[in-house]
């Protein structure tokens, strides 16, 4: 289930494998396709029933916007506004640009080449390799991850900008700002 908790939003873990694998994604923001607002606050995004994970009320337009995902991994959230779950209600295309797909890997910029950029530069930093081996056959949590990061470069602090990886998104969760922040200050994102 999605249950609005933007107070809470940096417990909610997200974790993945070395290799962007396996990202297990805990906080998303919700986008409402029928008004194209992003629904204030973020929601826990918990294990789904058969690919059925929710709803949310968008509180720009009232539309009731049903979520879902792949069943087996929470990399990936799709939502559609209520008044298209009805396979009869949509024509075409309709459907098709109804349908927000976030994809945590490009959002959150959680994916194989920012690590393997991190990797390359935490090499040449420190002059030694394999920076991110020790959590090779464990999951990394992100939070954890820029902390040790920030650790190992000698950063004591980090700017606190609002960081835009989709237009769709103005504003994204505050764990997931500290990573991109960091991925900025280290010049893997612009």
């Amino acid at each position: 289930m999605l249950i609005e908790n933007p107070a809470r939003e940096i417990d909610c873990e997200i974790t993945f494998k070395v290799d962007g694998s396996s990202l297990n994604v805990t906080v998303t923001p919700a986008y409402c396709a029928s008004c194209r607002n992003q629904v204030d606050g973020f929601f826990h995004y918990q294990r789904a029933n058969y690919g059925q994970v929710g709803t949310i009320s968008c509180n720009h337009c009232g539309m009731e916007i049903h979520c879902t995902n792949r069943d087996s991994s929470q990399d990936a959230i799709f939502m559609i506004p209520e008044i298209y779950t009805e396979k009869w209600s949509y024509v075409g295309d309709d459907h098709l640009r109804s349908l927000v797909e976030i994809d945590f890997q490009d959002l959150y910029q959680i994916n194989s080449r920012t690590l393997m950029e991190l990797e390359k530069l935490l090499q040449e930093a420190l002059g030694e390799a394999n920076f991110l081996s020790a959590f090779d056959q464990e999951e990394i949590e992100l939070l954890a991850l820029v902390e040790q990061t920030c650790t190992a470069l000698n950063i004591t602090e980090l700017p606190n900008e609002n960081i835009i990886t989709d237009e769709r998104f103005h504003q994204l969760p505050a764990n997931v700002n500290k990573w991109l922040n960091l991925l900025q200050v280290l010049t893997i994102i612009k």
